[in-house]
Parts: C-alpha cells; sequence; structure tokens
C-alpha cells in the first residue's frame, strides 16, 4: 500500500472519530449553591436559578441546594430543575410580587422539589404558557395568587 492511500486512510478514521465525539454531546449538570458545600456535584457551578437557566443547554439538569433563592425564573428551554433536599429545605421567594415565580415557556420541562410563594400581585408561582410535555411534581406553591396556573398548555403532568 502507497504512502498516500494510508494517509488517506487515517484522514478518513480521524475525521470519522471526530464526528462521532461531536455527535455524542451529553447533558450537563449545573448546580446553584448559595450556601452548602455539600451540595451534589455537578459540572457547572451558579449562583442563581436564573443563571443556570442562562446558562444551560437544552435537556441540561439544574440542582438547586438548599436555601432561600428570592428570583423570578423565566424557563425558554426544556430543562430539568430539581432541588437536591425538596421543598422544605428549598424555597423560591418572588423577587417581583407583579411576576411568575417560574414562567415557562418550553417544551418538556420538569420542575419539582421547591416551596414557591410570593406572587401575590396576580400572578402565578409556576406559570406555564404554551409549555407542552412538563412534569410539574413535589412542589409547595403557596401564598400566590395562583399556585399552578397553565394557558393554551397539553399534556403536562402535575403531582404531589
Amino acid at each position: 500500500m502507497s504512502r498516500i492511500a494510508v494517509k488517506l486512510k487515517i484522514i478518513v478514521i480521524v475525521c470519522f472519530v471526530l464526528l462521532l465525539w461531536i455527535g455524542c454531546a451529553s447533558a450537563s449538570t449545573l448546580v446553584v449553591n448559595q450556601t452548602s458545600p455539600a451540595c451534589t456535584v455537578g459540572d457547572f457551578y451558579c449562583d442563581t436559578i436564573q443563571e443556570s437557566v442562562d446558562m444551560a443547554n437544552e435537556g441540561d439538569t439544574i440542582i438547586v441546594c438548599p436555601g432561600t433563592y428570592v428570583e423570578n425564573i423565566e424557563v425558554d428551554k426544556s430543562l430539568i430543575i430539581r432541588s437536591d433536599n425538596g421543598p422544605d429545605s428549598t424555597i423560591i421567594q418572588a423577587k417581583n410580587p407583579y411576576d411568575h415565580v417560574f414562567k415557562v415557556t418550553a417544551d418538556y420541562v420538569n420542575i419539582s422539589g421547591f416551596t414557591v410563594e410570593g406572587a401575590t400581585g396576580g400572578f402565578s408561582g409556576i406559570y406555564l404558557y404554551y409549555a407542552d410535555y412538563c412534569d410539574i411534581s413535589n412542589n409547595n406553591c403557596s401564598n400566590n395568587r395562583d399556585g399552578i396556573f397553565l394557558l393554551d398548555s397539553n399534556n403536562n403532568s402535575i403531582s404531589n
């Protein structure tokens, strides 16, 4: 076999391996950690939930460590957002009571394990707006005008 043929084979193999590597990207885990150094280990760390949503890619998981988070969160991509220890120790308080605490505008969003409160100015703790196939579970939505509100959203699961 000639040197040129060997070099061509090597180039083809390298290109094939690169294409496989590029096409096999996996989901990341982002951790929101204000106070707990013992919280679940992830790929990236953020100070706020909104920062982690903005940084995340479709299909990523966001794990929120115990604490009280004062923010309103817009979820515009398919993500899993869950607390590390459940609603008793992970509280999301509306920064602006005249806005939804969670506003979801993407399909296939999972939100679980939070106490969601403080959207008292006519808004919802968790609001799904044209969002389908979402899973909202194990949340305590209290002290909001509406706990969980869906508008033009279909095939969603709300439990516990």
